[in-house]
């Protein structure tokens, strides 16, 4: 009995680590100068398909999206994407009858991209804590880092202060901390230069704050 009870917790363990740990492949490209090719054996090809995010991508021998751009190549099943958008992103599954075959995590690169951040001006009373941050988005994931920003009428001077991350913390903040931070974010893909936002914090005196009172 114990054996039998052992053998049908192991096949359970079995299945749950087959279901879980089917993790879907990891396929990057870039937008438009990449092609896609995501590979899959079937039995029989009029009982394989291919699924995006769910929704039905192939039936058998028939595309049902984009049939200009989406094609199966004539070896196994093998689904090929070319003239890549964005929107080409998504879990690519393949399926032989109603068995999962192949599953795909399919990647868009993009430059770093810093879109939402703190904002031009933080204004904060003297002592305070205060978080500056960058929003960076972009694939591979772009690497953060802080500097104090400025600028004299000859040129700019950008000093790293050796802080990364999307997020700055100052706590007890004092006059001396006024400055204009600035964040750059960089990644692997096609990118030479980072891209940069300034942050100007302003602190303001408790005594100039008790006298406008």
């Amino acid at each position: 009995m114990l054996n039998i009870m052992f053998l049908l917790i192991w096949t359970i363990l079995i299945c749950l680590k087959q279901y879980c740990t089917g993790t879907a492949e990891l396929v990057k490209y870039g937008p438009g100068a990449d092609v896609i090719i995501l590979y899959c054996r079937v039995n029989n090809r009029q009982e394989g398909s291919w699924k995006r995010n769910e929704a039905p991508l192939t039936v058998r021998d028939i595309v049902l999206q984009e049939a200009q751009r989406i094609k199966l190549l004539p070896t196994d099943y093998d689904l090929e994407i070319a003239k890549t958008k964005k929107t080409d992103e998504g879990i690519y599954t393949c399926i032989d009858g109603s068995k999962e075959i192949k599953r795909y995590r399919v990647v868009a690169k993009e430059k770093a991209m810093i879109q939402l951040y703190s904002g031009p001006t933080i204004k904060v009373m003297e002592s305070s804590t205060v978080l500056l941050w960058c929003n960076a988005t972009g694939y591979p994931k772009p690497n953060v880092t802080w500097h104090v920003y400025q600028q004299s009428a000859q040129q700019e001077i950008i000093t790293p202060i050796g802080i990364s991350g999307r997020m700055l913390g100052l706590r007890n903040v004092s006059e001396s901390c006024a400055a204009t931070f600035q964040c750059q974010a960089i990644n692997t893909y096609n990118m030479v230069e980072p891209v940069a936002r300034n942050i100007t914090l302003k602190v303001v005196s408790k005594e100039m704050h008790t006298s406008l009172n």
